[in-house]
Formats: C-alpha cells, structure tokens, sequence
C-alpha cells in the first residue's frame, strides 16, 4: 500500500484503516494523540462495523488506559447524540460526521445512531486496557495454549520477587554445598560481588529479553593453545621497558608494569595468570610518545606482541569465565522463577509477558502453518491500536507481531503504533527505542500520519521551543531518525497569555549560572565542588523565586491571578523532590510531591517501624519509651526524660500499645494503622506535613496487609515491613515503583513537585526545573544494548562504555525535551557547570553564543549568566489571611467476621482448625503413606521397589518427570530428564545413581502402558495422550462462601460416601487452591488424574480391591480426588458453551506407579462421581447449605 503521509491532524481522516497493513502515527507533544485515538476509534466502528471488544487498544499505565477509555466513550457518545439530532460541543465529530454523511450517500445518521448505540451499552467490554492486563486476559481466556492453570494467576510486583530469587542465587554463589555449577562459576569469573552489589546488577537486566554478548573464540582459542611463539621473560621485558624510556608514571606504562609484574609472579607463564582490570591500558603504545627511546623497531614489534597478545588473550579468558557466570545466573533464575511462581500460583508483569510470547513463538516455529492461538486472538481483535508505542521493549512487539502478521510473516490486520520517540524515557525499565525505529520506518509501516499542530502551549512557548531546537540539539535518538521538528501552534490560549506586571512573560528562561568564561575555572574539583553546592542552592532559589512570584499581584494567567496550582517542578531525583517541597514551605508555599520515591524511604516508615516494634513488646519501658519519641505518639522531651526516671508513669501508653496488640492480631496490620491515625492525626494535622505523614502511614498500612498472608505471624509481618525499609535506595521495576510510590496527599491548589520522569503526559501553565543540569548516576549493572542487527544482548565490560554513555545521553535529551514541553505558558531551567553529562550542559556548552543572539530574544529565549535574585526571606501569606481546620478521615469499622483463611486438600484433613494453607510440592501429601521402605526380594518384579528409595522427595521427581516428558519417545530414552528431576528434587543419596535413574524410567514406562479403566474406554492408557489434549499441573482456586464442614459430612454420607472425609466440625471461610498432577481429555470427557509412588507393599493385592480403597481412605485420597473433580466441573462449566455432566465430566483416576502395569488392573483406582453429588457438594461450597 502507498504510504499516507499525514502532517496535519485534520487529515487523521485519512489514514487507512481497513485491509491488511500498519501504520505509525508520531505524535509529537501537545499534539492531540489522544483526540486522534478516539476520532480513528469512531471512524472503525462506523466504516468497518466493529464492536468495542473487536479493537484493541494498549497502553502502559492503567492510568492512561482509564484516560483513553473515558475520552473513547465520550467520542462515542457525543457522536451519538450528533446522529440523534441533539447539539453537541465537540466540533471534530461534528465536522466528520457531517461530511460523512454528505459524502457517502449510503449512510445516514439514523443507521450510525443504532451502530453507536449498540458500541455503547457493549463499551464495557471493550478491550482498552495496559498490555499486561491484555496478556492476563490471554492466560485466563487460553489456558491450554499457555500453559496456564484455571484461573489466571495473580500479577505480582517484579521487584520484591526478584529481589528474593536474587537471594536464592546469592545463596548457591556463596555455598560450598552448592551443586548448580554456580559458585564455581562465579570463582572462576574473578568477580567479588556483595549481595547488595549483586542484586543490583542482577536486577538491571534480568527483566529484559537478550542475549549474552558473544566471546571472541578464535582469539580465546590461539590464546589457550599456547602455539609456539616467542615467550618473553619477565628480565627480557625489564631491559624493554627501560629500553623504550618507559619510566612516566601513565596508565598506560603502569598497565605494562602491573602486567609483567603478575607475569613474573606467575612463573612467566601466561596460563597462570588471571586478569585484572588494571591490565586495560597495556594495549596502549606509550614508547609512541617517549621522542628519546633507544628499543629498535623490531623490538617494539616483539614485545607488542608479547604484550598485546597476552593481555588481549587473558582478557577474553577472562570474559568467557564472566560470561560464563552470568549464564549460570539467568539459568539458575529460570529455574527459580519458575518454580516459586507456580508454587504461589502468580506471575510477574514481566512473565506474563513472555509467557504469551513464548506460547505464540512455539506455535510460530512449527512448521505447519496453523497458529490456533495468534489465529484465535486475530479473531477476537482484527485491529489494534498501540499507544506510547515508543515505550515498548522486543517482547512487547513481539506478541503484537505474531497477532498481527500471516504465517508468512506478511502483515495481517490492521496494527496502529503510535507514539513520539522523542519522548522515550524509560530504558531503564526495559523499553527499546530500536523497537519504534524497526517497526516504524520505511515500508515496516507504509501508512503514516504526523501530528504537526501543538494545542497544549501557547503560540509564544511553542515558537520559543522550536528556536531552541533548530538552533541547537536536534538529534534525539539513535541515528539521525529521531529528530525535533517543528510544530505549528493552536490558538487555544490567546485569551489567557501570562503576564507580569501588564507585560507577556517570557516564554523560556535559561537561568545560567557560571558560565561566563571569565569565570570559569579549571581545576575539575572545583568544579564538581561547585557543582554539589550549586544544586542545592538552586533549590533554595527556585523557592524563593516562586515564592516571589505568586507574591506579586501582577502575575496573571488571563485575568486570574497567578496560583500555586499553576506551578509545577519536575527534579532529577526522589531526593530532590523531598528537598524542594520542604523548602517550599519554608517560604510559605503549599506544596505537593508526586514521587516513585519508595513509601518505605520516609521518615513515617521508619517511625512506623519504631512503633511496631513497641507494640510487639509493650513490656519493655525502654522500647515504649522510643516509641514515644516518635512523632507518630507524639509525647515531648520532658515527658519521655520524666518516664526515664520514674517508673509507671507510661501506663497509659502501655495500656494503648497492648490493645493495639490485641487489634493487629485480631484484624491485621492495616486495623492497627487505623488506630495508629487515629491517635496521631489530631497534632499531625496541625503542621503543613500532617497530610504527608497521615497519607504514608495509610499506604504503608495497605501495604503490609497486601503483603501479609493468612498464618503470619506479627513478627514475620514486621520483619518484611523492616526489609522493605532496609531495600527502600534500591531500583526497582515499574510495577514496584508504582505500588510503593508516594501518593498525592490532598487535591488542594498546591504546587506540584514530581520527578522528570512522574510527568510525562501532565501539563502545567508554569514549569520550573532548578535540576536540569544534574547528571544521571553512575551506573556500573551489566549494559543491555541493541545491536545493529537488532538483538538485544547483555555485556557486563567496561568496554560497553561508550554504548552505554551514547544511549544514557541520548534519552537525557529526550528527557529533557519532554520537560520543557510540559508546560503551557512558561518555564525557567537552572543550569551550572558540571562534569557530569546534562542535556542542558551540552545546549550551553556548545550553543551558547546562538542562546545569546538577539534573535533568540525574539523568539522567546533568553539566556540569564546568573540565577534570579530573590529576597532570602520571602515569605507567600496566600490570598486567604487564615488556616482552615482541617480532620482526618475517619478510621475504617471493625470487620465483623475474623479474616477469611486460605484452604487445601491439606489444611482440610490435617487435624486442627487452624492449620493454615502452605505451597507444597506434587507428592508432598504422599510422606506419610510411604513409610520406612526396605530392600523388597529380587523375586517380586511386578512391584517397582526403587532400591529402597522413599519419600515426597522421589515422588516430586517422578511428577516432573510426567509433567515434563516428550510425549513422542519413551521414558527409556530420557534418562537425562529423570536424573535431572532426581537430582533436583533432592532425592537422598543413593549408591547407584544410574540404576535408580534407570529402574525409574522402566516403572513410568509400564505405567504408561496400563488401563486407566475408563468407563466408555476400557483400554485406554496414558500413552494414548497428545500433549494437546492435556494439562499437567493444573491449578485452581476457589472462594468458600461459608460453610460448617460437618454440613458437607452429611451430604457424602447421604450419597453413600460419608467415610472419605476426616470427621471434624468447624467454619469454613475463604479460599480453596490446589493442583491437579494431570487433567486430559479421553473423546470429549475430560478426567483428573493423580500419580501416587506411595510403597504399599510387595504385591498385587495390597495395590487392588479393599486394600487400596482403605489405604486411599487412610490419607483422604477420595475427597481429595472429588474436591478435584468439583474443581474441574467448576472449570469445564465456565469453559464449554454447552457444558453437560453426564457428557463431558468422566473419572477421577489415581495411578499408584510402583504397581500400575499392563495387563494388570492392580494400582489403578477410578472412579466417577455422581453427578447429583457434585451438584450437592458445590452448592455447600458455595454457601447455600441444605441443612
């Protein structure tokens, strides 16, 4: 298709939109993205006749997905009341429906007026939503093409669960006993990790999708073969280096020196040597330098190659053993990851990701051309709309790749990108600039529409912005693709321009302090020193100068006085923020902070912490005593010096803190919190930071309660809470960042004060930003980058320097640019020297003669060579003369009902009410059944003995085994699979490793070849299974409504079963979870089925008839297997259209492995349950007891 390059947003009308194709919209900002989304949604609903849950719509933030949803809607129903003869406001859906209507005769507003009033009452199902919630919706819709369990599984913050899978791995690095290869690996690298070191490192980059950077083999090669060359000893390389003159003090000629001096101690054997960083310069030729060197030629030839051989060699050793770690590490976190995530039954945002990804990559590869699962969600979204598209990393796109594209991998449907490179910020949580370039230019995406118009900022900002970039810096990515170009403004505040004094501001103010060449110094401390002081001293000023100017009455947006609410700051860091807001208020500035700054980083967490801490041990005076230090209990110096020295006077205190006690035991951590505000609000309130602090301590609340799990005890829940604190400077991913966040603390006028990154997508009439020349921290984690090839890859060398400093500088000019256009009227940047890179610094640095011109007056520009003069002691009294009082809200009711618990097979039949749910592995309900096994006769070999082998452990080994096998060859030919799963599982030491391997793999071979005795197949066996037709390890989750347990007793009796469940009376309240080992389908029934390698004696009969229903009946295998079946009725009901028990539902069958054989019916037990049961048991379950 020819491409349709749009420059105005006028033409969004004529974009294409149907047939196969993609299209990139830019959207510049300020430029309308949003308006154009919900215009291009109303032309598809109307042109092409698509339903809301038809058009795909992503973004990345749920805040932004609700914002498009809400402005789609009111398109929609503005459109509506167009086409029903009603007067509406917005001309862009007049305009168009208007020359729709004229133009194409077959249409009429009566006919868009039905189309638009059934998109409408079917909104709620439109499909807008953040991409991860999409891909959710993609585990819970396609359980089976994902691999996932019944429900979808619950979406978990990246950052705490790598920071414990970081943990794990610290664990096998630092372990002796360590049998993962790690720790030898990690020797072998040189490395010398911390755990907090680690953790970083190992946080920056598991999150993205790459690979390794590659080793240079050959040169490793040739390096480790020692081919006959000429050695040189460490006497011979003295004589050189004194020779050659080599005797400054550079890093260069102390590089050689280090290396012979290693290469001495080493016996001049290069195999001997291990690297070290400070051997980097030795590949520099210093002698090049040196005019009175006396070495000839050939000599200097030599000993280059001595000397550049070898460090090159040691190095590439050395990386291949770095790499090799770092291969350890990923693969070691695969594993982990894997296994706490289904053992929680959750996800990271990040793994539902690839799982959706890695499930449509699979069926990708194949080689027959059916895709059921892209096919099926083509279907269900013919068309998707992609917003912040430059945000995306390469398994985003990916999935949206496989949706939208035939097996030939030419476009299908139609794929919207849109978004605005320039405004690409977040590499440092995995986004790819390189995706939006690859996917965008060219013929990648043939139809294009530029938004050219700016309908944020006024015409003067917008002209002052467009002379600043023609003028300077216009590159902002990678290449020379991502360029600023210029934008025509709108008319939207000609009525309101901001004045001062009767006079238009101006635009943008470059307060450059510092920069004067006269004044410049060149010792580099001076100016790092003067940098550090420079930063906070413009923070102080850029206080007082907005102090100064919502002082004076002449400052006016329109005819309306200027307002703190007008005003915003964007800063560097969460540090700055805090900073800025306290000095504020210091000048009588009402203040708000928007900050990723971690809630647990407060001062009100660590006081919290304090007072947590008492209310554990109420008994203690001198804990009681910190405590009341606090500023949450508020007690003075002279009452705490008082409680010192006389005993008794806290009484009251301790009092408070045991009934506290007794509420946070009862109700929770966040009833506790509610009592704590309670007691704390009346004097917070009376201090400017009482809404700060009164809002941390609601959000810490809900924190530690989302965090706590049935069967915590306060100390465990405490311990977490001080762990939080303890990693609160650490970085975190996106979605920890957005759970532990500061949040706003009132919707008052106040100044907002964010970081760069907390604004992107706001406006604001005035921007301030006093930081703008503050570089990025140092950042020494492993650098993913993108090759020219397009593959992202991992390299932990320092060598990816200038990689790295390319890409970080780059989006600090992004980061910059998206700063400056926040604002609508105005803004003023602060800048002082500094050698860390700044965006600014390099428009400063080398464009400051043209910021000077007087045409950039003209245009709106002026650059200051000093900060605003302000008066120190300003002070903004505001318009009113007096302080509203102002309350807390009130603390939440007591639950009447105790917290529900979380329930399995488990914690139902063990003995004790209170037995509470834990994660257990497939066979750990098989311990007790096994018992102490011994040697069995060599005589019996119809029963698998396993050399004696018992346990939960031998029995999650074998699961993994089933779960995992390749369903084309028999268990004979993956013996690598069974020992892995033995090992792995901790199976304890045998003396014939092998022969268990091998003993293993004939009994699951036999096994697999026995009757299942299914009712309506008789001869059906596991071998009989595709893996399409199964699901290994399946997982439920249900809610328990409320029931006596007694109560489900007497349904089972009343259906002849009342022996199969453990005969207690107690309230049942909450959630029932559990896995089932394998669910599959036998001609359209579907069956559960559960592996047991119980050992319940030497022959058939104690695996067949009475016996084995009394073993099973002895562990409660039978309610077990019904609660499954239960499980499965719930699952099929919710899955098939026309669901019917009696011709889906079939057997629940358990498979006792050590005897399971053909042509023998001993170890099968299988069983279906009545159909009237299963409807009685599901109405106890769900609370509607018969009694």
């Amino acid at each position: 298709m020819s491409a349709a390059h749009i420059d105005q947003t006028q033409r969004w009308e004529s974009l294409p939109l149907g047939g196969d194709g993609r299209s990139a919209i830019t959207a510049s900002a300020g430029t309308g993205k949003t308006y154009t989304i919900g215009m291009l949604y109303l032309r598809a609903l109307l042109t092409l006749d698509l339903l809301p849950r038809k058009i795909l719509v992503t973004t990345f933030t749920r805040a932004a997905a609700a914002e498009i949803s809400g402005r789609v809607r009111a398109v929609l129903e503005d459109a509506f009341d167009y086409a029903s003869g009603r007067t509406i406001a917005h001309e862009g859906v007049q305009s168009w429906l208007t020359t729709r209507w004229s133009e194409d005769k077959t249409t009429s507003p009566a006919t868009d007026a039905q189309i638009l009033a059934r998109a409408i009452s079917g909104f709620d199902q439109a499909a807008i939503g953040t991409l991860h919630s999409i891909c959710q919706r993609i585990l819970s819709d396609h359980p089976f093409a994902v691999r996932a369990g019944f429900i979808a599984p619950d979406l978990i913050q990246g950052g705490p669960f790598y920071d414990e899978i970081a943990r794990d791995i610290w664990r096998h690095m630092i372990s002796p006993q360590d049998q993962s290869g790690l720790r030898e690996a990690y020797l072998a690298s040189g490395l010398k990790y911390t755990l907090k070191s680690f953790s970083k490192a190992f946080r920056g980059c598991v999150h993205d999708a790459h690979a390794l950077e590659a080793t240079d083999t050959r040169l490793l090669e040739v390096f480790e073969s020692n081919p006959a060359r000429r050695h040189w000893s460490s006497a011979e390389a003295a004589a050189f280096c004194e020779l050659a003159a080599l005797t400054k003090r550079t890093k260069a000629t102390m590089s050689i020196v280090a290396f012979l001096a290693h290469y001495e101690s080493c016996g001049d054997d290069l195999s001997k040597m291990t690297w070290d960083d400070s051997f980097e310069n030795a590949l520099i030729e210093p002698w090049k330098y040196n005019k009175g060197k006396a070495a000839s030629e050939s000599e200097i030839e030599a000993f280059k190659r001595f000397i550049h051989s070898g460090v090159r060699g040691l190095r590439e050793k050395h990386r291949a053993a770095v790499l090799a770690f770092w291969q350890n590490v990923f693969a070691l976190e695969t594993q982990l990851s894997e296994r706490r995530m289904a053992a929680s039954h959750t996800l990271t945002f990040d793994a539902v990701l690839t799982r959706v990804r890695d499930a449509l990559d699979t069926e990708a590869n194949t080689r027959s051309d059916a895709r059921p699962l892209a096919d099926a969600l083509f279907d269900a979204w013919p068309m998707a709309m992609v917003d912040e598209f430059q945000d995306t990393n390469g398994v985003q796109f990916d999935i949206l790749d496989r949706i939208y594209s035939h097996a030939d991998g030419t476009p299908r449907g139609r794929l919207m990108m849109i978004g605005d490179p320039k405004q690409s910020i977040y590499r440092f949580r995995g986004a790819d600039i390189n995706v939006f370039t690859r996917a965008t230019e060219g013929d990648a995406a043939p139809d294009k529409l530029i938004l050219g118009k700016n309908f944020r900022s006024s015409g003067p900002y917008v002209q002052a912005i467009n002379y600043l970039y023609e003028h300077t810096i216009r590159h902002l990515g990678p290449g020379t693709s991502i360029t600023y170009e210029a934008v025509e403004a709108s008319d939207r505040c000609d009525n309101m321009p901001f004045t001062v004094a009767g006079r238009a501001a101006t635009p943008l103010t470059i307060w450059a302090k510092g920069f004067d060449k006269n004044a410049q110094k060149n010792d580099g401390n001076e100016v790092e020193s003067d940098a550090e002081s420079a930063e906070f001293d413009a923070l102080e000023t850029c206080a007082q100068q907005i102090a100064t100017l919502l002082s004076d009455p002449s400052a006016k947006i329109g005819d309306a006085r200027l307002k703190p609410a007008d005003i915003a700051v964007l800063l560097t860091s969460n540090n700055d923020v805090q900073t800025l807001v306290q000095a504020l208020r210091a000048h009588g500035v009402p203040a708000v902070s928007k900050s990723s700054s971690s809630v647990f980083a407060s001062e009100t967490a660590y006081e919290l912490q304090v007072l947590l801490h008492a209310v554990l041990h109420a008994g203690d005076p001198a804990i009681r005593r910190a405590a009341a230090a606090t500023s949450l209990w508020g007690a003075s110096y002279e009452t705490v010096l008082a409680w010192s020295m006389q005993e008794g006077l806290d009484a009251d205190m301790a009092d408070t803190l045991n009934t506290w006690h007794t509420a946070w035991r009862q109700n929770g951590p966040l009833h506790l919190v509610a009592q704590i505000i309670a007691h704390t609000a009346p004097h917070q309130l009376t201090a400017q930071s009482g809404e700060r602090v009164l809002t941390d301590l609601r959000h810490l609340g809900e924190c530690l309660q989302d965090n706590t799990v049935t069967g915590d005890s306060m100390a465990s829940q405490l311990a977490w809470f001080v762990r939080q604190i303890e990693d609160s400077d650490d970085d975190r991913d996106e979605d920890s960042i957005e759970s532990n966040a500061l949040r706003m603390e009132s919707d008052e006028a106040r100044v907002q004060v964010m970081t760069q990154h907390a604004s992107k997508g706001l406006e604001f009439p005035i921007v301030f930003l006093p930081t703008a020349s503050k570089g990025p921290a140092h950042d020494t984690s492993p650098f993913v980058y993108t090759d020219a090839a397009g593959v992202r890859r991992l390299t932990p060398f320092d060598d990816a320097k200038a990689a790295r400093n390319s890409a970080r500088d780059e989006e600090r000019r992004r980061l910059l640019y998206v700063s400056l256009t926040r604002a609508i009227h105005a803004c003023h940047v602060y800048a002082a020297p500094s050698r860390q890179p700044a965006a600014i610094l390099e428009i400063l640095n080398g464009f400051g003669d043209v910021l000077s011109d007087p045409q950039a007056r003209d245009a709106g520009v002026v650059r200051m060579p000093h900060w605003p003069q302000c008066d120190p002691s300003v002070h903004y009294r505001g318009e009113d003369a007096h302080v509203q009082q102002r309350t807390a809200r009130a603390t939440p009711e007591r639950p009447k009902h105790a917290l529900p618990e979380h329930h399995s097979f488990t914690t139902l039949t063990r003995s004790g009410k209170h037995a509470h749910a834990q994660e257990v592995s497939a066979a750990d309900d098989e311990h007790n059944a096994v018992g102490v096994l011994t040697q069995l006769p060599d005589a019996v070999d119809e029963i698998a003995h396993l050399d004696g082998v018992k346990g939960a452990e031998i029995g999650n080994a074998l699961h993994a085994v089933m779960e995992h096998r390749d369903f084309d060859l028999p268990l004979a030919a993956q013996l690598d699979l069974i020992a892995n799963q033995i090992a792995a599982c901790g199976v304890p030491m045998v003396k014939d490793k092998k022969a268990l391997t091998l003993a293993s793999a004939e009994m699951l071979d036999r096994a697999m070849h026995a009757s299942l005795q299914l009712a309506q197949r008789s001869d059906f066996t596991l071998a009989h299974l595709r893996p399409e037709s199964t699901r290994a390890e399946l997982e439920f989750h249900f809610e328990l409504s409320g029931f006596q347990f007694g109560t489900l007793g007497k349904v089972l009796a009343a259906h002849g079963l009342g022996d199969i469940l453990p005969g207690r009376h107690f309230e049942v309240r909450g959630l029932l979870n559990g896995k089932i080992d394998l669910v599959f389908d036998a001609g359209g029934r579907f069956h559960v089925l559960d592996y047991k390698s119980n050992a319940l004696g030497a022959t058939d009969a104690e695996y067949s008839g009475h016996a084995l229903i009394a073993h099973m009946d002895k562990h409660y295998y039978r309610f077990q297997a019904l609660i499954y079946v239960v499980a499965l009725d719930r699952y099929l009901a919710s899955r098939l259209p026309h669901y019917a028990r009696a011709t889906h539902l079939g057997e629940a069958v358990y498979l006792f492995l050590r005897a399971a054989r053909p042509g023998s019916t001993a170890g099968v037990w299988s069983y279906r349950f009545d159909d009237a049961l299963i409807e009685a048991v599901q109405r106890v379950l769900g609370g509607m007891q018969d009694e």
